[in-house]
């Protein structure tokens, strides 16, 4: 082989990469207090000789500097280039790969960093897969078992056990490329600089070539524990395995319960309240499920003061849906706080793991939560979380699904669902606001958060601490006779229910707008700068009146609001109010971002600190601000802010930042934002030509009209896919809602793809079961008596062979309109039924072509008077 272009693997190479992984050497410091390097170049070399080897060879600085250098092959103290190693190694690999795998475990336990292992697999796999030497079909021994991947199926994996996988790289290494370590230093060029008589210093962005989330775990040695004889009448306990001791997470669940059965308020934001006084636990109901075939509704089930045992019951996996405010975080702390006091009782692990701390830089749903336990306590090994993983222990409360960045969202979907593959039968309850749809999430079943009652709310009150307890008597007295039932939408949420007993002990009345509430809101917590003091004004640190404050924080939000961005540090927060500040430069040049920091968290309560972080007290309220900065901005901007709501990639339908928007200022959103819009929609419709501008309109926001029949686990909305285009319908009360299950569809339907519903033993969804019980005789009858309802297509491929094919309750059918307008002649009935001027669609066409000429009408005729008030 005279010429490789790279990148080449060669042993140089990987080593040059298992350099950059190695555990931290101790400081400058260190050094001079004589603390010595546990992981030089030269011992870790060393060692992976050994593991190489199996005996232990002299180390040497000069020869291992150039072997990661590729300057040589190799060297009596760094064999890899004799062929007595190599073939040894090659026998060792494919008979007695247990050993060659507990010696890499060895290595890499001594010296190898586990936060970097998902980091050096993946750089290895860049240069694997982009090796164009490495054929396709040529296998590595990656895997635990011993068993071989080709390079083919290699670029397709995700998940990767990092002792097997370097011990199959050596051997492929050792096998294919003994004595060609020289072809890897143009490789070594891409990700490293060298200096004349230095070493070569890593600059590179290895292994970002690599697309899909790779996550690495350790090798779990099998430990045999030894048992003492047993005596006469203990036989059966000598067979029974012992419940394992549950101590290395005590000093976990804690920290962890210290830390979350203690809650700041809105009420009191510096003085943190015990959980359990300021909490209410809302009622849940499964997400409503219709049973079309026999016109029926699926009787409501409703768990009142619910715990994971009571979740459990029903399903492992589990998504409550609940709107902002309504309490998803607090019920997870509830289901935390609740489960962890009965940890040392049942073995069962609970772990709260915020959302939005998951990034596109997170290694693995395993890593993610390792981590998160390590925050409470360092000691906690990786290998423990696996090792509840895999018994079954683990309790995962997974806080705020929609508040995961929109980048990072499809990482997380994939990494969840290989998660649950690899760990099935732990319990998984996530919360989100209502997304567009939870179709990626069939394993979970859609539970609601429902809305306080009236009780509930009047309870809510009852605990509250307030600094007017006549005004609160006054609250409670009107929440219960009229403000629960005219203020439902506010009442019923505790966030927002707090915020009314504080507008109403302020004001005497509580707003029916959404803005006009929030408004008000932000009224009363910038006069009431100290609840114990009543109106005490305290000035802010900024200098500036709430009106004129208000102003540079409407800025902030509507740019933070943008950037999808929810929590700050120090440098983040100073770089947003920076650019507001700049735009808008105050007269007093001395206030600085840390004094609008302490505006927000010290007096108007707006914002709070927690460690490090900055954070809305609720998203709501960055809304409600953008939407007041938006409705400021000049006319042509407004036009910009309607492109960008339309074009938002992650958007909750709680999100009410539009709608209070239009209720600011209807008229010009629907003269700036909603009738360019409209013209730009309609153009393109009618490059179609004349008759295919309804078709045009179908495709683009119906492209699939779903029908669903019977019993299903999903009922997909037909909802437009413009976000204006549904803004312009429920502004101006166009059309219905289309119910597609109850329409006289013609036969044509039936040539529609559609999916059938069945209902399977909830036991046996995944693989793993059926390894467990490979006799069907065998399985007990208890596993054989819970149902979920789920695709037919998703049923495991074993499934069938051992319980025969299962009868479908239900079916959703796809209409799907390409084919109509593709092949007109083969939908005859279906083109001519959804044409007729009685259609739901159809009628909803006409109706917004009627509002734009009316629009257009309106502007026209604004432009051309003359008068000031343009009649």
């Amino acid at each position: 082989m005279a010429e490789v272009k790279a990148p080449f693997l060669c042993g140089g190479v990987i080593f040059f990469f298992m350099m950059e992984a190695v555990l931290p050497n101790g400081t400058a410091k260190d050094h001079i207090d004589g603390v010595k390097d546990e992981h030089p170049q030269p011992i870790v070399m060393q060692d992976l000789v050994t593991a190489v080897t199996g005996r232990e060879y002299p180390k040497s600085e000069k020869d291992t500097s150039k072997y990661k250098d590729c300057l040589i092959e190799g060297s009596s103290n760094i064999p890899f280039n004799q062929i007595r190693v190599t073939e040894k190694y090659n026998g060792l690999v494919r008979k007695n790969y247990r050993e060659a795998l507990e010696r890499m475990h060895t290595f890499v336990t001594a010296h190898l960093d586990p936060d970097m292992d998902a980091w050096l697999v993946k750089a290895l796999l860049e240069i694997i897969e982009n090796d164009d030497s490495i054929d396709e079909n040529v296998s590595f021994l990656i895997n635990a078992d011993g068993s071989a991947m080709s390079k083919e199926s290699i670029s397709k994996e995700r998940w990767f056990t990092i002792d097997s996988f370097l011990v199959g790289v050596l051997d492929f290494i050792l096998q294919y490329r003994s004595g060609e370590n020289y072809l890897g230093e143009s490789t070594l060029d891409l990700y490293g600089e060298k200096k004349p008589r230095k070493q070569r210093v890593y600059t590179g962005k290895a292994g970002d070539v690599i697309k899909r989330t790779i996550s690495a775990d350790r090798w779990k040695p099998e430990v045999k524990s030894e048992v003492a004889p047993a005596t006469e009448g203990q036989l059966e306990e000598k067979t029974c395995t012992p419940k394992k001791s549950n101590n290395e997470f005590k000093t976990y669940i804690r920290n962890a319960t210290d830390y979350y059965s203690l809650k700041k308020t809105l009420l009191y934001p510096e003085e943190p309240q015990h959980f359990y006084d300021i909490y209410v636990c809302n009622d849940i109901r499964y997400h409503r499920t219709r049973l079309y075939g026999w016109h029926d509704i699926r009787p409501e089930k409703k768990i009142s003061n619910a715990d994971v045992d009571t979740l459990k019951n029903e399903a492992r996996y589990i998504i409550i849906e609940g709107t902002g405010g309504i309490g998803k975080s607090m019920f997870l702390t509830h289901l935390y706080l609740s489960s962890a006091a009965k940890y040392i009782d049942t073995d069962e692990l609970p772990v709260f793991l915020p959302l939005k701390d998951y990034r596109d830089d997170t290694a693995s749903i395993v890593d993610f939560i390792w981590k998160t336990i390590r925050s409470f306590d360092k000691d906690v090994s990786q290998q423990s979380v696996v090792n509840a993983l895999e018994e079954k222990k683990m309790i995962l409360l997974m806080d705020g699904l929609d508040e995961i960045q929109s980048s990072s969202r499809d990482d997380f979907n994939t990494d969840l669902e290989a998660f649950i593959r690899s760990y099935p039968g732990n319990v998984v309850i996530m919360s989100s606001r209502p997304v567009l749809a939870f179709v990626s999430y069939t394993r979970f079943s859609l539970f609601d958060l429902m809305p306080l009652t009236k009780n509930q709310a009047l309870d809510l009150i009852r605990k509250l601490k307030f600094w007017d307890e006549e005004n609160k008597q006054d609250f409670m007295k009107a929440l219960d006779e009229r403000l629960y039932s005219s203020h439902y939408q506010f009442a019923s949420n505790p966030l927002l229910l707090t915020i009314m007993l504080m507008s109403y002990s302020e004001f005497g009345e509580v707003p029916a707008k959404m803005h006009v509430f929030y408004s008000k809101a932000y009224e009363t917590m910038a006069r009431l700068h100290d609840a114990t003091k009543g109106s005490y004004k305290r000035p802010l640190h900024t200098k500036l009146t709430p009106e004129e404050f208000a102003k540079y924080y409407a800025e902030f939000c509507a740019r933070t609001y943008y950037d999808e961005v929810l929590e700050f540090d120090d440098r983040t927060f100073s770089g947003y109010m920076d650019q507001v500040l700049a735009k808008h430069p105050l007269q007093d040049s001395s206030i600085t971002p840390r004094d609008f920091e302490l505006d927000l968290t010290d007096n108007l309560c707006i914002m709070y600190r927690e460690g490090d972080k900055l954070y809305f007290i609720h998203r709501s309220f960055q809304e409600y601000f953008t939407a007041r900065y938006f409705s400021s901005v000049y006319d042509d901007r407004l036009g910009k802010a309607g492109i960008f709501f339309e074009n938002m990639d992650h958007r909750s339908y709680s999100d009410r930042t539009f709608d209070m928007l239009y209720d600011m200022i209807p008229q010009k959103v629907e003269r700036f934002i909603f009738l360019p819009f409209l013209d730009q929609k309609a153009e393109k419709y009618s490059k179609d030509g004349k008759g295919q501008e309804y078709w045009s309109f179908l495709e683009e926001e119906y492209p699939a009209i779903y029908c669903n029949y019977g019993e299903t686990g999903e009922i997909y909305d037909n909802d437009p896919q413009s976000f204006l285009y549904g803004q312009i319908l429920k502004t101006q009360g166009i059309g219905s809602e289309m119910n597609a299950d109850e329409l006289n569809w013609p036969q044509e339907i039936s040539q529609m793809p559609d999916r059938n519903w069945v209902n399977a033993y909830r036991q046996f969804l995944e693989e793993g079961a059926f390894k467990e019980y490979p006799d069907p005789e065998k399985i007990p009858d208890e596993l054989l008596e819970e149902f979920d309802l789920i695709p037919e297509d998703e049923l495991p491929a074993e499934y069938n062979q051992y319980f025969g094919e299962p009868e479908a309750v239900g079916s959703t059918t796809e209409i799907e309109i390409y084919k109509l307008r593709k092949f007109p002649e083969r939908y005859k009935e279906l083109r001519r039924f959804m044409t007729d001027k009685d259609f739901p669609l159809a009628v909803e066409y006409e109706q917004v072509k009627k509002y734009h000429k009316d629009l257009k009408l309106q502007a026209e005729k604004e432009r051309q008077s003359s008068d000031l008030f343009g009649d």
